[in-house]
Formats: C-alpha cells, sequence, structure tokens
C-alpha cells in the first residue's frame, strides 16, 4: 500500500484529489491544510511520498518547504499547482529538492501513482549510492543526490578519455567496453537529473528506430542474429522521452549482450488495452524468471556484466516492476512480454 500524504489549505482540492484516489486499491491518502498536519502524520503512519499545494498560507518558498519535510520524513517531495507550469518553475521545483511540480488539471490516479513511485525508487536508488555502511554521507535532511554529480563527471571525462586512446591506437576491445562504461555513467547522470513533471506519450516506434543500428552493431560483433519489427504505437511514461530513450536501449542491450553466437532475437510491439507490450523472442532460454531478468540474472547463461549492468540499468530507467514483465517458455526458445 502506498503511502501518500497531502498538503494544501483548498477543501474543494483535497476533495478533488480524494475522490480521484478513491478506485486506487493500491493508495492510501491522508490531507492537511498545513505542514504541521505532515509533522502528526509521521508519527503514526511511515510516509512513502508528500503532495504540497504551491500556494500555501504556510509556505514561504519551494526551498522551505521541502526543508521542512526533510525535517519530518525522508520521503520525496511532488509539488502540486492550479496555474499552468512552466519549463522555469519546474525547474526551480528539481533545484528545491522536489522530484516534480504537476498541474493539478493533468491529474489521474494512474499518473499520481507512477509519477510517486518512480520518485521513491529514485530516491532509494540515491540512498544506495550516497551512503555507506560505516559512513553514512546524507543528512538528517536527506540526501543530496546533486552530490553526485561531480564524481560523475569525473568518471565520464576520464572514461572519455580512455575511449579516444583506445580508439586511435586500435584498441577495439577496449573501445567497446569503454564506450558502455561511458553510457552508463551517462544514463545514470540523467536519471538523476530527470524531471518527473515531464510526462506524454512517448512513440515507441521513433525510439526503436533510433536504436537500432546501435543494437545491430552490438548484436553482429557477437554473431547475433537481430530482427527488429515496427509498428506505431504510444506508451504513456513519466519523465521525459530522453529517459524512455534511455531505459528501452539498455534494457535491449542488455537481452543483446546476455546472447552467444548464433542466437536470434526478434523484437517488435503489439497493442493491448491501456498501453503496448514489447515483445522479445529468443531462440533460447535465457531467463528462469522475471525477477532474474529485471536483476540482471540468469542461472541459464553465465551473461557477462556489462550485460548484467545493461539489464538493471534499463529496468531502473523504465520503472519497470516484476508484474510488467512476463516470461513464456514454448518448445524452442523464450518470449519476454514487457507492458508499459
Amino acid at each position: 500500500m502506498l503511502q501518500l500524504h497531502y498538503v494544501d489549505d483548498s477543501v474543494e482540492d483535497v476533495k478533488f484529489v480524494e475522490r480521484m484516489l478513491r478506485s486506487a486499491v493500491a493508495i492510501h491518502l491522508s490531507s492537511g491544510a498545513t505542514l504541521q498536519s505532515l509533522a502528526d502524520r509521521v508519527l503514526a503512519q511511515p510516509i512513502d511520498c508528500v503532495l504540497l499545494d504551491v500556494r500555501r498560507p504556510d509556505s514561504k518558498s519551494m526551498a522551505d518547504d521541502v526543508a521542512l519535510v526533510r525535517a519530518h520524513v525522508r520521503a520525496p517531495v511532488v509539488f502540486l499547482t492550479d496555474t499552468p507550469v512552466s519549463d522555469d518553475m519546474r525547474l526551480k521545483a528539481v533545484e528545491a529538492g522536489a522530484e516534480a511540480l504537476l498541474e493539478k488539471s493533468s491529474l489521474s490516479a494512474e499518473f499520481i501513482e507512477r509519477v510517486c513511485k518512480t520518485a521513491i525508487i529514485r530516491q532509494r536508488t540515491a540512498l544506495d549510492f550516497l551512503s555507506s555502511e560505516d559512513e553514512p554521507l546524507f543528512t538528517v535532511n536527506g540526501p543530496d543526490v546533486q552530490r553526485l554529480g561531480a564524481a560523475l563527471a569525473y568518471i565520464e571525462y576520464g572514461l572519455a578519455t580512455i575511449w579516444n586512446v583506445a580508439k586511435d591506437t586500435g584498441r577495439s576491445e577496449t573501445t567497446g567496453l569503454t564506450s558502455h562504461m561511458l553510457e552508463t555513467v551517462q544514463a545514470v547522470r540523467a536519471y538523476f537529473d530527470e524531471d518527473l513533471s515531464a510526462s506524454a506519450s512517448t512513440p515507441l516506434h521513433d525510439h526503436l528506430v533510433r536504436l537500432y543500428r546501435h543494437l545491430r552493431d552490438i548484436a553482429q560483433s557477437k554473431d547475433v542474429a537481430l530482427d527488429l519489427r515496427l509498428e506505431r504505437a504510444w506508451y504513456p511514461q513519466v519523465g521525459s522521452a530522453l529517459m524512455a530513450q534511455l531505459g528501452l536501449q539498455h534494457l535491449l542491450e542488455g537481452i543483446v549482450r546476455m546472447c552467444g553466437k548464433g542466437d536470434r532475437v526478434s523484437v517488435h510491439v503489439e497493442k493491448v488495452p491501456g498501453g503496448v507490450e514489447l515483445i522479445i523472442d529468443l531462440s533460447r532460454r535465457l531467463f528462469s524468471g522475471r525477477s532474474e531478468l529485471l536483476k540482471g540474472r540468469s542461472d541459464v547463461v553465465d551473461g557477462p556484466m556489462d550485460a548484467r549492468s545493461s539489464l538493471q540499468l534499463g529496468g531502473l530507467l523504465l520503472g519497470l516492476r516484476p508484474q510488467q514483465v512476463a516470461l513464456r517458455n514454448p518448445l524452442s526458445g523464450q518470449q519476454i512480454r514487457i507492458s508499459l
């Protein structure tokens, strides 16, 4: 059960959100007119995500609001407003420490659930990066994800330098490994910089067209036959089109990298009620379960480290949950169906 707390002095808006979430069996919503209600709520029940109206009488600024929330709970913060949101306003919300700034007129139960769950996963990932068993690197006010920026930028610069040297000296194996590591770091940086307010129907087929050459080159290097069949299809996403493309890239790349010489991989899309399914047909069985796929593990084949990291990163960027993945094992091969 997702525990949300909504702070808004408008009784009408609170009732609006309550009615909207009434049909969402996996969400429990509490509410209050001021941030003091959050302090009282935390004493009684843990909070997974905090929704804050921007224009409350007790609000001085978005940065102050986030700081006050952090004094009580480490849950991610999502701001709501009843006015049109500009890119500058979204940027200010993210810089203040919030995960997103959403217009109330665009809300739905499904959208709120997707944004909050994505925010929770991203914050937990940040905690994993920023903490160690001996000496936690975050304060009582919560993790400062921006502290990752300098470290990741340094790693990215170093990998880019190694890649250029390897390319100039003709070391193709080093170039391929370094290129994959560089792509991984760039994707992680984009993930933590992502504005969850950006949400739209993503043209899945456009992403696959852009990724085809990249995936084809990897498949050819491993002597794997790759077939990509395209159909125009859209799916609702949380976050930007860039994040959707990076997620698809690393997920499919991980599956291709799991394959061996002579394997065949076919990728296509089917429209289903409420969205689309990404379908990957494999010439042999690679995964024993959906959790193993999302964790980048396999007890069937000894997948290389680059394959495992790509699968984990792809699932993270797309916000995939195990229930979105289905594995089918016909007489020969394996089919992976991913609901988007």
